[in-house]
């Protein structure tokens, strides 16, 4: 199943929230009038969202293909690949790097130390669970693109090796 590239994806969650003319699609997504132009007729064509009378929407039809493509194992996987490299881009460029905070650090750890981080990385979790309840129950009326990126988590680095010479 063809997944959606990031662009799509924010005109999606965009009007998710409410139907948008192209003017209110700018604003909330930050895209630019052009790249909208670029992208709106092949999420038009992919029939996931409709034009009506200055205003596009979400195709209320289609709300099941929409959810399958959104959580769709290749799309996900996608999705996240397309924002990494973009975030280690932004960070590395020096220009960007005081609005992205990125840590990564290769260490060893204990059995019992591993134990502790796991839990921390739970409690994250749990964390942002609870958030993400509380945004359904009263959500926030911020632009799509003032969403924050949140990542984290752990691998072996044996195994992040084994994996990066299979691709």
């Amino acid at each position: 199943m063809e997944g959606l590239l990031i662009v799509e994806r924010i005109v999606i969650e965009s009007l998710a929230k409410k139907a948008k003319n192209l003017n209110s699609l700018i604003e909330d997504t930050e895209l630019s009038h052009n790249l909208l132009l670029n992208i709106l007729p092949n999420l038009l064509m992919k029939n996931l969202i409709s034009f009506e009378r200055s205003m596009y929407y979400l195709n209320d039809l289609n709300i099941e293909n929409i959810k399958k493509i959104n959580h769709h194992k290749l799309a996900l996987k996608n999705e996240t690949k397309e924002i990494f490299t973009s975030l280690v881009n932004q960070y590395f460029d020096k220009d960007m790097k005081e609005s992205s905070l990125f840590k990564m650090q290769k260490i060893f750890v204990t059995n019992e130390e591993e134990k502790v981080l796991k839990n921390h990385l739970l409690s994250l979790d749990n964390f942002i669970n609870q958030i993400k309840e509380r945004r359904l129950k009263s959500p926030i009326l911020e632009k799509t693109s003032d969403k924050k990126i949140l990542y984290w988590g752990m691998s072996n680095y044996g195994n992040l090796l084994e994996q990066s010479l299979l691709v």
